[in-house]
Order: structure tokens, then C-alpha cells, then sequence
């Protein structure tokens, strides 16, 4: 018997153990029958628990309804109203076309800036707390633990699977040779050991 022959099988039954696994996590998608047993993937089979499980630790680690608030209340929304409201202001001044009236013009075009001034002022001063409110509303009225759960539990199997693959996939190779060096030092642990 070749002095190869137990590493060799030690690593191949190791990789091919590991390789199984890890495959009956996803597969087979549908529950097959085997005579009194049924057999289905750990994950198709589990699919409402997982969704509730990465629904929490979603909420829970990543994106909280606190922490939507605070992003929504970091953003800069008094230079967007503001621009906003020159923008229409104007629009609607140079729709109306008064700075062509001889005195009207005169007039308009300093009382336009004035007026201009002041409501962007007031409209940009009412942004922050028109933000705050829409923050608070957010972390109070928005279940992001809900929502990743139902889009989870929307998805087709396959889909979850090729999520879950895209996370994993790296880490199943590593698992995959983890057992074919393990069987291999196993099988080579084997010769060295009496007989």
C-alpha cells in the first residue's frame, strides 16, 4: 500500500464531507421524500426564521430607526430649501415679467430682493425643524426590523441563496480545504500510529 494512500483519502473524504454540508445548506430547494424522511435544505426549510433573524440583527447592529434619524437629520437640507425657494421665486418673479415696467421695475427689483431675502430666511429657518420632525417621525413610524424581514421572506430561494453566497462564498472555499487538510493530517496521523 502506497505511504500516500491514507492522506490522499483522509483529505478527499474531509473536502468532500465539508463540500457536502455546506451544499445541504441550500439544496435540495424543495422537500424531497426518502421513504419515511424529507429531506430540504437548512435554509429553504428555515427561510421565515432566517428572514426574522436577519431582520433583528439588521435593526439591531446596522441600521436602527434611530440611526435613519440621525442620518436624515445630518443631511443639509437648509441649502437645498433654500436654493429651492430662490429658484422659484425666481421663476415666478420672471414669469410675471415686472422689472419691464418702467417704475414698477425700479421698484419691484429692490423690494424683489428684499421680499427674496426674507422668505428664503424664513423658509430656510423652518427647514431644521421641518427636518427634526420628519427624523422623529421616521424613528417612530418606520420598523426597519419589518421591513427586512418581509423583503427576505418575499424573495425566492434561489435569490436567498445567491445572497447568501455572495456574503459567504469565500468563507465555504476556506471550510471546503480546511477539511481536506484536516482528513489529509488525519490520514497521514494514521501511518504514523502502530498497527
Amino acid at each position: 500500500m502506497s505511504p500516500w494512500l491514507l492522506p490522499a483519502t483522509g483529505a478527499f473524504i474531509g473536502w468532500i464531507t465539508n463540500k457536502l454540508a455546506l451544499t445541504l445548506l441550500f439544496r435540495p430547494r424543495e422537500p424531497v421524500r426518502i421513504g419515511p424522511w424529507r429531506l430540504q435544505g437548512i435554509i429553504p426549510a428555515r427561510r421565515q426564521r432566517l428572514a426574522a433573524a436577519i431582520a433583528r440583527t439588521v435593526q439591531r447592529d446596522l441600521l436602527s430607526e434611530e440611526k435613519v434619524a440621525q442620518l436624515i437629520a445630518e443631511v443639509d437640507l437648509r441649502g437645498e430649501v433654500e436654493r429651492a425657494v430662490e429658484r422659484a421665486i425666481d421663476q415666478r418673479i420672471d414669469g410675471e415679467r415686472l422689472h419691464t415696467i418702467p417704475l414698477v421695475g425700479r421698484v419691484s427689483a429692490r423690494f424683489y430682493q428684499e421680499l427674496k431675502r426674507r422668505v428664503m430666511a424664513a423658509v430656510a429657518n423652518r427647514a431644521h425643524d421641518y427636518q427634526q420632525r420628519v427624523a422623529h417621525q421616521i424613528a417612530t413610524r418606520v420598523d426597519v426590523e419589518e421591513l427586512v424581514r418581509a423583503r427576505v421572506e418575499e424573495m425566492e430561494t434561489h435569490q436567498v441563496e445567491e445572497l447568501l453566497l455572495g456574503i459567504l462564498r469565500d468563507e465555504f472555499r476556506y471550510l471546503e480545504w480546511m477539511g481536506a487538510i484536516l482528513g489529509g493530517l488525519i490520514g497521514a496521523l494514521q501511518l504514523l500510529l502502530p498497527h
